[in-house]
């Protein structure tokens, strides 16, 4: 699954949010900030079972430093 991530300069994950284009739903977009970066990446498997908000960010904030 595709998910753009919005980080600060620090590489601190501030907002998610999944891309998908259902007909009829809502459409939903991030846009990066002053200080603020947009990151589209492919979810790996093993972080789509994360239940915890900020264990999800930390997981991805790891992720990205890869």
């Amino acid at each position: 699954m595709k998910i753009i991530v919005i980080t600060d300069l620090a590489g601190n994950v501030l907002g998610t949010v999944r891309q998908r284009a259902e007909e009829g739903q809502p459409v939903v977009a991030l846009t990066a900030g002053t200080g603020q970066k947009a990151h589209e990446i492919e979810l790996p498997t093993e972080l789509e079972q994360i239940e915890s908000a900020d264990a999800f960010h930390e997981a991805l904030k790891r992720h990205l430093a890869e």
